[in-house]
């Protein structure tokens, strides 16, 4: 490429550069398609919670065969037998089984999330709603406090377990 038509690149990528920055410090209407403005309202693109292609697809396959993968994991989880599709079973080892347990139980169960403490370290945690007099009141509630405050611990070996209150004293 010779120099002056190097000179002439330079200078239309130069005047293109200008002329996109004058657009943009100018401003071009908001309806103007692809532009994108600081702080505008977001639009466009998919809702929140709705399905993507590939779900939709997936669930589809599963529903036109019969299949759920909940009931299937149950099933191996619980008999130890995996249904294979021609109506037979295979059985499954005890870890397969406990991976099956594992795979369905955030399906199931809630995940448990830590809570943080904070508050004054020289003083005891302040529970609401836990009245801990009541608790105290007669010597069988405390000794179920005591053995329940061992077995926490870590001593169930050694705790001998106080006959349980009946249902009207436990109110």
């Amino acid at each position: 490429m010779t120099e002056s038509k190097s000179k002439s690149v330079d200078a239309e990528l130069l005047a293109t550069a200008d002329g996109l920055k004058r657009t943009y410090s100018q401003g071009t209407p908001a309806s103007a398609p692809g532009f994108f403005r600081p702080g505008h309202k977001r639009f466009g693109g998919r809702t929140k919670g709705s399905q993507n292609r590939r779900t939709k697809q997936a669930i589809e396959i599963v529903e036109a065969m019969g299949f759920h993968p909940a009931s299937f994991l149950a099933a191996c989880a619980l008999t130890g037998l995996m249904p294979n599709p021609d109506g037979s079973t295979t059985p499954i080892s005890t870890e397969d089984r406990l991976r099956a347990a594992t795979a369905l139980a955030p399906f199931c169960m809630p995940r448990l999330m830590a809570t943080q403490l904070s508050g004054n370290p020289d003083a005891p945690i302040a529970v609401d709603g836990l009245d801990m007099n009541k608790l105290l009141e007669d010597s069988d509630s405390i000794a179920l406090v005591q053995a329940l405050a061992l077995r926490m611990a870590g001593y169930s070996d050694v705790v001998q377990m106080p006959k349980q209150l009946p249902a009207a004293e436990q109110e």
